[in-house]
């Protein structure tokens, strides 16, 4: 079983059903990211005092990422295929997959993208992943990580008597 952390704020998007995947960066070492079929576990303030349990869900997609910000955000999808392989894939100079295994994310699909990744606006999705990419910042700068997509949420019960920050609540 595999378990993500999310920032409180993406907690209301999660219990409402509105945010159904989450894109990290590679695991090294013997961590992996979820596969299709496996359950996940859905955290919220992992490794601290604050830690609380959001729910279960079971991973239905996974596949490699390519985020561009600048000069227009656009976002290339390769199911099946892991981050590492398609960073390898760059590296080399390899063409990149294109027709029925790449998606290209712009416009409203873009839109749609990050409400489904928990934000309101494409530019709230760019804003995110500039502060955690500064490279993403400069034109034509990407970055390739892991979209992991999971369906059946079941929430977590509730334990108001030990979350020192409240409970947690659909927005």
């Amino acid at each position: 079983m595999v378990a993500y952390s999310f920032q409180r704020h993406f907690v209301p998007a999660i219990l409402a059903g509105t945010k159904c995947q989450t894109i990290r960066m590679p695991r090294r070492g013997r961590a992996r990211h979820a596969r299709v079929g496996d359950q996940v576990q859905l955290y919220t303030g992992m490794r601290t005092h604050a830690c609380r349990k959001i729910g279960t869900a079971r991973c239905v997609a996974r596949g490699a990422v390519i985020i561009r910000l600048r000069p227009t955000p656009a976002v290339l999808v390769f199911g099946g295929r892991d981050a590492d392989e398609i960073k390898a894939m760059i590296a080399r100079g390899d063409r990149l997959p294109s027709g029925k295994e790449c998606a290209v994310l712009t416009g409203e699909t873009l839109d749609a993208f990050a409400v489904r990744d928990g934000f309101c606006l494409v530019e709230d999705f760019a804003r995110f992943w500039m502060t955690r990419c500064r490279d993403l910042a400069t034109p034509d700068r990407v970055a390739v990580a892991e979209l992991i997509g999971w369906t059946a949420f079941v929430a977590a019960a509730a334990r108001p008597d030990i979350d020192p920050l409240g409970p947690l609540e659909a927005g």
